[in-house]
């Protein structure tokens, strides 16, 4: 067997599990290509809606692709036996999500698929639970990456002490931390010895002809929101800004995503704006969105629980776009781009000599050369291969 073998394990890998596009489920795909790419042979098991088993050729090495058909365990309707379970999983295998990591584990054994090192992609907390046990049956080496602050679901402190006994239970085998966020490095160093930084890379950019109106601004928001970490209100000041000082300019605001989040966030801007929902988008519908659109719209995190950059920032930095970043920034921004960033680029103040349409994009963050530079696939790819040693 190559020596240069590597598995990786995600629970959402891009195009089999669900239509998201955001980078969260995009990093475990690119860095899967990239090792390919160089020569490595990689694995890669992850959840799917169906069974998958598929082999191929990528640059200089071989991508191995097995997904495991799973869903869920449905909510009980006992509220005592529901809190119970999550307790219970939450203690002694992280999440429910440790069940899909055990039907993982039986198909590594059958199959018996070989690998000298791991990477565990976080949310949910499967994978660091499978990475774990496979780690602990053979020391190699492991990297855990987390994409989600630590305590993701378990927002209080009772909640978040069984969490504890995992989090212990799994540093035990000494693994490698990365996380997107430098903000999380410090709740991570309460369990883990060695954690790095390694931002999400923002990969080739995708030039789209203009098919935008020059008599309409159209905004466009895709993916999740978090209404408790997220202010949709900046959102409701910006749309009622732009109603009374440019009142000739027609505003379309449109959404993709989770039909629960587009209720939402009808109501609470359809008194000022239609909503245009336009449900989970495959690739190929989302850059026909993207074409027809004038201004991609970013909410910050505000609160200090969640001090990273949603990772949608980088997604949207994929397209020749400029991009609306509304809310203050709880520190992700000005750690990750400086000072001068989150002054320039974040929760704007928008002045009355704003006269139309050029003038609104003029004034948003649109990526530069020199920006993406700094954010491409084979950084970090270089970055996974230092700490991997490999």
């Amino acid at each position: 067997m190559d020596q240069k073998s590597i598995l990786m394990i995600c629970y959402e890998y891009e195009g089999f599990h669900s239509k998201q596009t955001t980078a969260l489920v995009k990093r475990p795909r690119y860095i899967a290509e990239y090792f390919a790419s160089i020569g490595y042979h990689v694995t890669v098991i992850f959840s799917a809606n169906l069974n998958v088993s598929e082999e191929k050729e990528i640059g200089r090495g071989i991508l191995r692709l097995e997904g495991i058909q799973f869903k869920f365990k449905p909510v009980l309707e006992n509220r005592f036996l529901q809190k119970f379970r999550t307790i219970y999983y939450a203690y002694y295998k992280g999440d429910f999500s440790s069940a899909w990591a055990k039907k993982a584990q039986n198909r590594l054994e059958e199959k018996k698929i070989k690998y000298h090192s791991i990477i565990s992609f976080y949310t949910p907390r499967g994978p660091l639970y499978l990475g774990y046990l496979l780690a602990k049956q053979k020391p190699i080496p492991l990297v855990f990456d987390f994409q989600d602050p630590i305590y993701e679901g378990y927002q209080s402190e009772a909640g978040r002490k069984p969490l504890n006994h995992f989090y212990r239970k799994i540093s035990k085998i000494n693994p490698q931390i990365t996380c997107v966020s430098q903000e999380w490095a410090e709740e991570l160093r309460q369990f883990f010895n060695k954690v790095s930084h390694i931002p999400h890379a923002i990969e080739n950019r995708i030039s789209l002809e203009d098919q935008t109106d020059k008599h309409k601004l159209v905004i466009f928001y895709y993916g999740s929101i978090d209404f408790n970490f997220q202010n949709v209100g900046a959102l409701l000041v910006f749309l009622s800004w732009a109603i009374t000082h440019v009142p000739k300019l027609e505003i379309e605001f449109k959404f993709a995503g989770n039909e629960d989040t587009y209720l939402e966030l009808e109501g609470r801007l359809s008194v000022l704006v239609p909503v245009k929902y336009l449900g989970w988008l495959d690739k190929e519908q989302l850059m026909k969105e993207i074409s027809t659109t004038d201004i991609l719209c970013l909410l910050s995190w505000e609160v200090s629980e969640r001090k990273g950059i949603p990772s949608k920032f980088y997604e949207y930095c994929r397209f020749d776009k400029p991009i609306l970043i509304l809310g203050e920034d709880a520190g992700g921004f000005e750690r990750e781009f400086g000072k001068e960033f989150a002054k320039k680029y974040i929760d704007l103040k928008w002045s009355k000599e704003i006269k139309g349409k050029e003038d609104i994009i003029s004034r948003l963050f649109t990526p530069t050369p020199s920006f993406l530079e700094d954010y491409k696939v084979q950084s970090v790819g270089n970055q996974f291969e230092t700490i991997l040693n490999l």
